[in-house]
């Protein structure tokens, strides 16, 4: 049993269909430790719930946990709480001075000129014509990223995705070190050079200093995470739901509210793990878990859940009680979902208006990633798009 247990989630039969590796691992050992990856895997959504509501036991901090680390490096994605709170402050607010519905009517103005560009193209490819651009022009206007900047973005960006997996392949670890540091230095260009009466992040940013206390290398590396998770895990968001939906022979039309989007991120998200480190000893699901050892929490499996989702294996696009953790939870939410939200809301209008007869070719095959989900092309059959 515990070779099966132990798979390779890189393997071709896994990337093909991690669900059903998850679903053994909720049935036989909910908490496992996993020698492959020396870390506990955490399968149920209960347990990974509890994780999250106890920073203090595992934190998202390695040094809370014993393991040195340069506080320069920082973000809010590696602080905890109290750290964590003023520096998410900072960023919220800057999101939140945004003109969103200026942003949302570019979005769908971009989305609906990809559309007219992907149905001319002689092999076209739903990712890389139409979703990764149309993911790029949100993370654009959202930060103020100028334009020229975005292309040098986007293979950054695919790098940083790539390398998430290095518990699962030790060789990646180079390369991760390499990409984060790249756009690192991007980042630390764009701020220097933003104005305070910019648009976007960007600007905000240069308008309202870092309170006391905030490192502005912390806000330089939360910035890196915005950018990088807005973008691959948008158009990633996006790409597994347009699969979702012709697999389960649903128009994209029926998909455009809030709760039919919220059902798309449970049944599809991309983010499938969330680590952090236990800080001092205790029981998770009636196993020892000792200070130091890292907790895997598998969110995707944790969304399949048949003990808190109903039929969790359909998916019901009006599913009204989905308490998914596809974006996280609390404060340590994913940054990437505001960009991600907005890019696959912007896709599925303009899909259901200017690509009704939008069909994706069989069989979808998945990048070499276990982190983050997403198929390599969506080749779309030839069908015309709508004038």
């Amino acid at each position: 049993m515990s070779s099966v247990l132990d798979a390779d989630l890189l393997s071709p039969r896994v990337l093909a269909d991690p669900y059903a590796f998850y679903a053994g691992l909720r049935e036989r050992e909910p908490v496992h430790w996993s020698e492959r990856m020396g870390c506990w895997l955490i399968s149920r959504h209960a347990d990974c719930v509890a994780i999250l509501r106890e920073p203090e036991r595992f934190t998202a901090d390695p040094a809370a946990a014993g393991y040195a680390m340069d506080e320069a490096l920082a973000s809010v994605q590696n602080l905890d709480p109290p750290r964590h709170g003023p520096l998410r402050n900072l960023l919220m607010t800057a999101y939140r001075t945004q003109n969103h519905e200026a942003l949302a009517r570019e979005l769908t103005r971009r989305a609906d000129h990809l559309a007219g560009r992907l149905m001319t193209s002689t092999r076209p490819d739903l990712i890389g014509d139409f979703l990764a651009p149309l993911a790029m022009s949100a993370v654009g206007e959202l930060l103020g990223v100028p334009e020229g900047d975005l292309a040098e973005l986007g293979a950054i960006a695919e790098a940083v995705a790539y390398s998430m997996d290095t518990h699962l392949d030790a060789e990646r670890a180079r390369a991760a070190a390499r990409a984060r540091g790249e756009l690192s230095d991007l980042v630390g260009r764009l701020l220097d050079g933003a104005r305070p009466d910019a648009p976007g992040l960007l600007g905000a940013l240069s308008r309202d200093p870092a309170p006391a206390g905030v490192m502005p290398s912390w806000v330089r590396h939360s910035v890196r995470i915005f950018l990088s998770a807005g973008y691959t895990s948008s158009y990633a968001t996006a790409a597994n739901a347009f699969v979702a939906l012709q697999e389960a022979g649903v128009h994209p039309a029926r998909a455009l509210d809030g709760t039919a989007l919220n059902e798309l991120l449970r049944y599809a998200g991309p983010v499938h793990g969330l680590a952090r480190i236990c800080a001092c000893d205790g029981e998770v699901g009636g196993r020892v878990v000792r200070r130091g050892e890292i907790v895997l929490l598998l969110l995707a499996a944790a969304n399949r859940d048949p003990a808190r989702f109903e039929r969790p294996e359909e998916l019901m696009l009006d599913r009204a009680q989905n308490p998914h953790l596809a974006l996280g939870w609390g404060p340590h939410a994913c940054l990437g979902s505001l960009t991600a939200k907005a890019t696959l809301s912007a896709a599925l209008d303009t899909a259901a208006r200017r690509l009704p007869s939008l069909r994706l070719e069989t069989p979808v095959r998945y990048r070499p990633q276990a982190t983050v989900r997403c198929p390599e092309r969506l080749v779309v059959t030839p069908t015309g798009a709508v004038s």
